[in-house]
C-alpha cells in the first residue's frame, strides 16, 4: 500500500484502505483547524480521486469534509447521498447536512459544540455550589456566596432556557462589600480565598456563555442524532474499522454584579 505523501501527491485512483489511512493523519488536523487550507486541499484532491466513486468510504469522507469544514463537496455526494448508504446512518448524516443552510457554523462544527454546551449546562449546579471550591466552614461565607449566586440568577436562568444572553462581569467593590458586611477582614485568607473562588466561578460560568453563544440555542435548530456505529450493512470491509461511526441537536442589559 502507497504511504501518505504517495497518496496525496499522487494522481492514481485511491482505494478505501488509502483514503482512510490519508484521513487518519487529515482528520485530526482539520477537525482542530477546519480552516486549515493545505489540509483541506489535500483532502479534497484525495476524496476526488476515490474510486469508486460512490464506494462508501468516499461518500462518508466526502459528506465529513462537507460539514465539517464547509467544503464543497469533492464527489458531490454529500447533498444527495447514493444508495450505498444504509439507514439508520443516511438519516443521521442528511439531518447534519441540513443545518448547512441554518447555522453559521459548519454543522459538524455546530453539532461538536452543541454536545460540549449540553455537557457543560450539566454542571451548572456544581460550578454553583460553594463546597465544589473547597470546604467553608463559616456562615459568612456561605451568605456571601449565597448573594453572589443570586447575581450571576439572570445568566443562569438564561443559559438553562436556552435564551440569548451576555457575559456576567464581577462588580469586586460590590462583592467586597459583602464580605465586610459578613466580617470578612480584607485580604485575609479567608478575603483572598472567597475573592478567588469567586473568580473561578464566574470564568467558567463565562466559559459556558461564550460556548452558549457559538450554538446559539435560542434559534430554533433540530436536535439531531447520533449514530455510534455503523449499521448492519455499512461494513467498510476487513481492516477498515477505524472509520469507527458517525456523529450526527430587545437590547438586553449587561448583567453585573
Amino acid at each position: 500500500m502507497k504511504n501518505f505523501i504517495e497518496v496525496v501527491r499522487g494522481v492514481d485512483v485511491v482505494s478505501r484502505t488509502e483514503a482512510l489511512s490519508v484521513f487518519e493523519v487529515l482528520a485530526p488536523v482539520i477537525g482542530a483547524a477546519p480552516e486549515h487550507k493545505p489540509a483541506i486541499d489535500a483532502a479534497r484532491d484525495t476524496i476526488a480521486r476515490v474510486f469508486p466513486r460512490d464506494d462508501l468510504v468516499g461518500v462518508l469522507l466526502d459528506w465529513w469534509l462537507v460539514v465539517t469544514a464547509g467544503s464543497d463537496p469533492p464527489l458531490g455526494h454529500a447533498y444527495t447521498l447514493p444508495g450505498s448508504v444504509p439507514n439508520p446512518l443516511r438519516d443521521a448524516m442528511k439531518n447534519i447536512t441540513d443545518l448547512t443552510h441554518r447555522v453559521h457554523l459548519p454543522p459538524g462544527r455546530w453539532a461538536q459544540l452543541r454536545r460540549e454546551l449540553d455537557g457543560a449546562l450539566g454542571t451548572l449546579d456544581e460550578v454553583l455550589t460553594l463546597d465544589s471550591y473547597g470546604t467553608s466552614k463559616l456562615p459568612g461565607e456561605r451568605a456571601v456566596w449565597a448573594e453572589l449566586v443570586r447575581a450571576l440568577a439572570p445568566v443562569v436562568t438564561a443559559l438553562r432556557a436556552g435564551q440569548q444572553t451576555d457575559r456576567f462581569e464581577l462588580d469586586h467593590r460590590r462583592y467586597a462589600s459583602w464580605m465586610e458586611r459578613e466580617g470578612i477582614d480584607e485580604n485575609s485568607r479567608r478575603w483572598n480565598e472567597m475573592m478567588k473562588r469567586a473568580r473561578e466561578c464566574v470564568d467558567i460560568i463565562n466559559r459556558i456563555v461564550d460556548l452558549h453563544q457559538q450554538v446559539r440555542p435560542w434559534v430554533n435548530h433540530n436536535r439531531i442524532d447520533t449514530v455510534d456505529a455503523l449499521p448492519p450493512g455499512g461494513d467498510l470491509g476487513a481492516g477498515d474499522s477505524r472509520a469507527g461511526g458517525a456523529r450526527s441537536g430587545a437590547q438586553r442589559p449587561r448583567p453585573t454584579c
